[in-house]
């Protein structure tokens, strides 16, 4: 859905997924309608640093 909705598919990357949201004008619903933060959201930086993580979007994505 969220592909859809933005136009764009950066598949689980979490770091291209929030620029790509942020550059969106705040006027535009497909973006991120709360006030948006330079730095990556903290829930995204843990997901990031969790091996669970890692692990699941590799197989996701075809990896290991």
């Amino acid at each position: 859905m969220l592909v859809r909705l933005a136009g764009v598919d950066y598949g689980y990357d979490l770091q291209r997924w929030h620029d790509h949201l942020k550059s969106i004008p705040r006027s535009e619903s497909r973006g991120y309608t709360w006030s948006r933060k330079i730095v990556l959201p903290k829930v995204m930086e843990k997901a990031l640093a969790s091996e669970e993580w890692r692990v699941v979007a590799g197989e996701l994505i075809g990896g290991t």
